[in-house]
């Protein structure tokens, strides 16, 4: 009965969210396979717990204030641990980093890559002069020596002078952002290019300017907006997405916010989101 208490006291440090309590493994037969077979799972949810801290970190709590614009930020996961990091950083001269990505597969590597974007972003946004595409050459190579292709990351990365209402942004792979104008006529920012990590380019990323108009908006998301299914195993969709929004082109952003989640649980129903 010792091992089965153990078990059973095991079981109750769990249910207190307390994982450092492994259980004594007592023999080599069954229960002793059971209790090595609880630690092990003690173990995958200590590093769980970890990467949940770290993910948390990436996503700013408060955003900087920009003259003449306003923005929201928000991050769900259908898992309990995502591959997405949003950003807005300050830089020199009043300008402002804007960062969306999106690493390949979830759990605590992709939690960690996302955690050495946000301290190369980071380093890079206190730089006075440097361009979005530095940034992404400098992720791509540190990805791809680091993860040997074993993980690979989409990444939208612009800067913005509120003063010249310009935005110079280079993309990796990720989902072309929408520009929405005061008319309600949509503008994709388009670029193509690889994910960051899958190999290391003989070119460098290239680089896009678009101005703001008064009254227009910008929308960054990630594919799993637009890639939920339904019960019906039916896609949201791209469409659904940009049939909305140019009767949104009034709405504050956090206006968008919510009737964008409105919309997408209608088709897709799920309450941890």
């Amino acid at each position: 009965l010792v091992p089965l208490s153990d078990l059973s006291k095991g079981m109750l440090a769990l249910r207190q969210r307390k994982p450092g309590c492994p259980v004594p493994v007592q023999s080599s037969d069954e229960m002793g396979d059971l209790a090595r077979t609880f630690n092990r799972m003690l173990e995958d949810l200590k590093e769980m717990e970890l990467a949940r801290v770290v993910q948390a970190s990436l996503v700013p709590q408060e955003v900087p204030a920009i003259p003449g614009y306003s923005l929201t930020l928000d991050n769900r996961s259908a898992d309990d641990l995502g591959g997405d990091y949003v950003d807005v950083l300050p830089m020199p001269e009043d300008r402002f980093l804007l960062i969306i990505g999106d690493v390949s597969g979830h759990g605590v590597s992709s939690a960690l890559l996302m955690a050495m974007a946000k301290a190369v972003a980071f380093e890079f946004a206190l730089q006075k002069n440097f361009s979005p595409s530095e940034l992404l050459n400098r992720l791509n190579s540190l990805i791809f020596h680091l993860m040997n292709r074993r993980k690979l990351m989409t990444f939208f990365a612009a800067i913005l002078d509120p003063a010249s209402h310009t935005l110079v942004f280079s993309n990796a792979g990720h989902p072309y952002p929408l520009l929405v104008g005061s008319d309600g006529d949509i503008q994709e920012l388009v670029l193509i290019h690889l994910p960051l990590g899958l190999m290391v380019k003989r070119r460098d990323f290239e680089e896009r300017t678009v101005d703001f108009s008064p009254g227009s908006g910008l929308l960054l998301y990630t594919d799993g907006l637009i890639e939920a299914i339904d019960a019906q195993n039916v896609m949201w969709g791209y469409e659904a997405l940009t049939e909305r929004l140019p009767g949104w082109v009034n709405l504050t952003p956090l206006e968008w916010k919510e009737r964008l989640w409105k919309s997408f649980r209608e088709h897709h129903p799920d309450p941890s989101l």
